[in-house]
């Protein structure tokens, strides 16, 4: 190996090695906002997304969000002390995929040729599962803001609440498979 000569022949190891992954995620997007005399707004989105990364009868998700809110300060006659006060609520849902290389075997050469010919194996050590799902993360809040005395006090108080449906888990398995993980979902 000669320093600075950047030729095939130059090379400590004959047999390259590159490592490739793509995945790509397609979305739709929309969104709508409403207001009511100034104290009361709505606003609406929904999100459709394909996953380069999940089988094709699992790739696609849509999933929407809405928030609702009412200034209530604004609407009502309230006493001159409170000088603001809100109350809102919203539901939200997101999506996610478990990445490239999850469906799929995934193959190498071997690092040391075998008759000067590279061996091919299966490299990776997560068991292919063809059955994933796209995550999908349910949130819900409702919340008050409340302002006394021209904002000189005032509180915040929030209730939040999450649930995940096909969460995409990683678990070992017995060295025995050949493998040393599965992922699979967590309902």
């Amino acid at each position: 190996m000669n320093p600075g000569i950047y030729t095939f022949n130059n090379l400590a190891a004959k047999t390259p090695s590159t490592g490739v992954t793509t995945q790509r995620t397609n979305s739709l997007f929309g969104s709508a906002e409403f207001s009511w005399d100034k104290y009361l707004y709505l606003t609406l989105t929904a999100r459709d997304d394909w996953f380069s990364t999940l089988p094709a009868s699992n790739d696609n998700l849509v999933y929407p969000s809405a928030a609702l809110s009412f200034v209530f300060s604004d609407a009502l006659s309230l006493p001159s002390w409170i000088s603001s006060g809100k109350l809102r609520a919203s539901t939200a849902q997101v999506s996610g995929d478990p990445g490239a290389g999850q469906l799929d075997l995934s193959y190498a050469l071997s690092p040391t040729p075998y008759n000067s010919n590279p061996l091919e194996y299966i490299s990776g050590s997560n068991i292919p599962n063809k059955n994933l799902k796209p995550l999908l993360s349910t949130d819900y809040e409702i919340g008050l803001e409340m302002g006394f005395w021209n904002e000189r006090a005032g509180f915040e108080a929030n209730y939040y609440d999450r649930s995940v449906k096909n969460d995409i888990v990683t678990a070992s398995v017995s060295g025995a498979t050949g493998y040393s993980h599965c992922r699979g979902e967590h309902r």
